[in-house]
């Protein structure tokens, strides 16, 4: 393993913790850590989502690490409280105050009992320190922590359903998949969701996510029939629900590959006693025609991977067992048990210049706007996908899963594929030539 990253591809825990935070309805995430973390992140995100980030610090100052008392953490508290008025404040730590060792659970304790008069505030805390793991890590980490503390036991709610999501969905997804349960009958609490504070339909100002579960809906899924979970990350906060109140878990490490949305859709048909509607059966044939009409140009093709885990494993589950392509190279941010599902010439965990010194030859990398480096130099074709995109406009709207989602992706790359293999029978077509 080498001790320096040249091309970054790993996200911090802190990043995925406030992502994951920005799909709650009155949450605010609050980094304990320096002011430049905080300003990273928030200048990271609005250029993904071109939206308003409302993420708060407590500013540690050099004085204020060496210290080490309770000061900066309350009066960033209070301070969020009285001119946001959150429902709920979501503590994310950082390198500093691990490495500095900063006894953040107690010093929230301390808070509570210093300043009752917040007590209606809900506050937690979620380790998150920013030289391990990567965004999914963190992520994930604000779920659990969530789920831990907030659902409450009760009678079942007919027709409830929890939906816990991987950092990788888009609006479009998160949209989709709303659609798909909702026209089976349930009403899904899905968590989080970025599909309505991170997609441009608040049309106001605000100083607070509005969408998103609100902090009664997130109690009530421990009342919920079901739990659907969706990449391999999610799985953790459901078996967490699971473990609380014995509620039934359905896992989907895919929702673009053709099994699993074959199996989703199934899955809530026969919940539901209702048929699979017309319009996903069209899509599917829709889909198959597509594959029909282009496998020929995936023959001894070979593509590349460099996302985080759960999307790695969904992008790979499509291209791998549906289209049959070669895969490369399949570079992680981090350790993760999803290796062990992915067969790929090389695996690697590191960044992009591993990336770049594994491929020989690849036509195709998905990876985010950051593999624009690396395509350059490598003469290949780059399908943006992850986080950031901070080049392309209304990415975010786009849907990945499902038929439609599966097309979606289908097309560009067979398109690709197309363009690729036409310009090499040019190039041959020249030489050729030449020789006469």
């Amino acid at each position: 393993m080498k001790n320096a990253t040249v091309y970054p591809l790993k996200l911090s825990q802190p990043l995925g913790g406030a992502l994951a935070s920005l799909g709650i309805k009155g949450a605010i995430p609050i980094y304990h850590g320096p002011q430049g973390c905080t300003s990273f992140s928030v200048a990271f995100l609005t250029r993904h989502f071109r939206e308003l980030i409302p993420i708060q610090t407590t500013a540690l100052s050099e004085i204020a690490t060496i210290i080490g008392d309770d000061f900066n953490l309350h009066e960033g508290i209070k301070n969020v409280i009285n001119s946001r008025n959150p429902d709920i404040i979501i503590i994310l730590s950082t390198g500093v105050s691990e490495v500095r060792g900063d006894d953040i659970e107690g010093g929230l304790k301390r808070f509570k009992e210093q300043y009752p008069e917040y007590s209606h505030i809900h506050i937690i805390f979620v380790s998150t320190p920013d030289f391990k793991g990567s965004l999914e890590d963190g992520f994930i980490a604000v779920l659990n922590k969530i789920i831990e503390e907030i659902p409450e036991a009760g009678e079942k709610i007919k027709n409830q359903v929890n939906v816990i999501v991987s950092p990788f969905l888009t609006a479009g997804d998160i949209d989709e998949i709303r659609e798909i349960i909702t026209y089976f009958g349930f009403y899904p609490i899905i968590l989080p969701d970025l599909s309505e504070t991170m997609s441009g339909s608040i049309d106001r100002f605000t100083l607070i996510p509005e969408g998103g579960p609100a902090i009664e809906d997130i109690r009530k899924m421990g009342r919920s029939e079901f739990t659907i979970a969706i990449g391999y990350g999610a799985k953790k906060p459901a078996q967490k629900l699971y473990d609380r109140f014995g509620i039934p878990v359905y896992e989907f490490y895919s929702l673009t590959e053709i099994e699993s949305i074959d199996n989703f859709l199934k899955l809530l048909s026969q919940l539901s006693g209702k048929d699979v509607p017309r319009k996903y059966i069209k899509q599917r044939k829709q889909l198959i025609d597509l594959m029909l009409d282009s496998h020929f140009y995936f023959t001894d093709k070979f593509i590349s991977i460099a996302l985080e885990p759960s999307h790695t494993l969904n992008i790979y589950k499509f291209i791998k067992e549906n289209l049959g392509i070669n895969i490369e190279t399949v570079v992680l941010p981090s350790k993760s048990e999803v290796s062990r599902y992915i067969k790929a010439e090389n695996m690697v965990i590191g960044d992009l210049e591993d990336l770049k010194n594994s491929i020989s030859k690849s036509v195709v990398l998905f990876s985010n706007s950051h593999g624009y480096h690396v395509v350059k130099e490598k003469d290949l074709y780059l399908i943006k996908v992850g986080i950031p995109i901070f080049d392309e406009f209304g990415h975010f709207l786009k849907t990945y899963i499902s038929y439609k989602g599966a097309i979606n992706i289908l097309s560009e790359l067979a398109t690709i594929f197309f363009h690729y293999d036409e310009d090499k029978s040019y190039e041959k077509f020249l030489i050729h030539s030449h020789q006469f």
